[in-house]
Order: C-alpha cells, then structure tokens, then sequence
C-alpha cells in the first residue's frame, strides 16, 4: 500500500510538471504569435527601421498565415470611396462587349500574396492618372502588349473599373442583387478605352471618354 501510494504521488507530481511544462509552451506560443500580428499590423504603413528587421525575421511565418499584409489597405479605417479596390478587365477580340461574361479580370496570384498586389497597384496607377491620357494610355498599352506576347491573345478593349462601397442597409436587404457584393450595380468604370493593335505588333490605344467613373445604372445610394 504505501509503495502504491508512493507511486501514485509519483505520477500525480509527473503529470503536474508536465501540464505546467505544457502551459508554459502553449503561453509562449501565443504570445510569439501576437507578437508577430502585432508587428505585422503596426508596420503595415511608413514601417521604422526596427520594424523591417523584425518582418523580414518573421515573414516565413507571417506569410504562411496571410499576416505579411505589405500596405493591406484597412476598408473600416477610413470607410471611403478613396479605400476600395480597382481592377483591371480586358475584353479578348472577337467578343461581345456588353456580354459581362466576356470580359476578363486581369490578376494574378493568391489574394493577399505579393503578385496579387502588384496586379493591384498596376489597377491603382490607371485610376490615379485617369486624368493624364498620356500615362493611362502607356500602361494599357503595357497591358496589351503583355496579353499578345505571354498569352498570344490580342485585346479589343481595356478598363479599370472600381469597387464601390457596400451600404449595410444593401447587406441586410432581401434583394439578392443589392446584398451580392460582386453585382454590377458596384462598380463604376473608371477608364475603358478600345484598341487597336496593328499586324507588326503596334498598340494604338483610344480612350473612352464616356466611360469616366460611369456609374452603373441602379447602384449604391
């Protein structure tokens, strides 16, 4: 009996260490994972010095998870029409223009990763310029180019279309169309130009001068 109990305290004593053991690694853990959410998000704009060191340590984490945010816009900081996405949508020759379906949006990679986002500047820069046909007008060009030497597909037509803000009066209404997000009446043009690419490979590239920030019709109020 007082082996057996001797045994017994033993094992209660193994397991208590082992379970405090175990408390302390899972309280360790966590607080490493914070840490890093933490620095993540504090460095996500204008990072100091300490905090490029501290991410370029942590990104083959921060990246696993989707925490490596590099200039993530935050829609509820701001909540304007300034914060929402843009993107950019080639319409292949030989298809109907007023068939959505026709039209393809023009990204790359995973939503987050850093292709993704440079597929989301590129959609920025024409919005930005919009008023400069110059520049606007280089950049499709770029895009048409790109098209028929990587993928062989001539273009008809370009435009940058942006995302509009969703209202929660839309995300609580019983129109199907008013709560889908990706419905047309969210979005508003805000380049589209046709063009014309010649059989030597030249880009002529005529803007549609309608078509800035052409709200579709039956949008947000």
């Amino acid at each position: 009996m007082g082996r057996r109990s001797l045994r017994d305290q033993v094992d209660v004593n193994a397991s208590t260490r082992l379970g405090e053991t175990a408390r302390a690694l899972i309280s360790v853990a966590l607080f490493a994972h914070l840490f890093v959410v933490a620095t993540c998000l504090a460095a996500n704009l204008v990072p100091s010095l300490l905090q490029q060191k501290l991410l370029r340590f942590f990104r083959p984490y921060a990246r696993v998870l989707n925490f490596d945010l590099d200039g993530t816009r935050y829609y509820l900081t701001h909540g304007s029409q300034r914060d929402v996405d843009h993107r950019i949508e080639v319409l292949p020759a030989g298809r109907d223009a007023g068939d959505p379906s026709s039209w393809v949006r023009l990204v790359r990679g995973l939503r987050g990763s850093e292709r993704y986002h440079r597929y989301q500047r590129l959609a920025e820069a024409i919005a930005f310029f919009q008023g400069d046909d110059a520049v606007t007008a280089l950049v499709a060009a770029g895009i048409v180019r790109q098209s028929l030497q990587q993928d062989g597909q001539r273009l008809a037509e370009v435009r940058c279309r942006q995302h509009l803000l969703q209202s929660w009066e839309a995300v609580r209404s019983d129109v199907p169309a008013e709560r889908d997000a990706e419905s047309a009446t969210y979005f508003a043009t805000a380049y589209a130009a046709r063009v014309i690419t010649g059989d030597q490979g030249q880009v002529r590239i005529l803007k549609r001068e309608s078509a800035a920030l052409e709200a579709q019709p039956g949008g947000p109020r």
